[in-house]
């Protein structure tokens, strides 16, 4: 399932960019290289990884190829 994120992951993404995962408000999350990852702003939640974010609910957008 992949390592839960430390409190902190927000701060640290630059450094670690497997944290980098966007989970926005309506519980759709983008990774990076996604059509709309930069432009996702309204970010609720930062992931680790896709099945950390898929055990909460998120689903990943649908314009994520990989």
């Amino acid at each position: 399932m992949g390592s839960p994120c430390p409190p902190d992951a927000r701060e640290r993404i630059f450094r670690e960019p497997a944290c980098a995962i966007k989970g926005s408000r309506n519980h759709i999350f983008h990774v990076p290289g996604c059509g709309s990852y930069d432009q996702t702003t309204n970010v609720v939640k930062w992931f680790c990884s896709e099945d950390e974010a898929r055990a909460e609910g998120y689903t990943k957008a649908k314009n994520c190829k990989r």
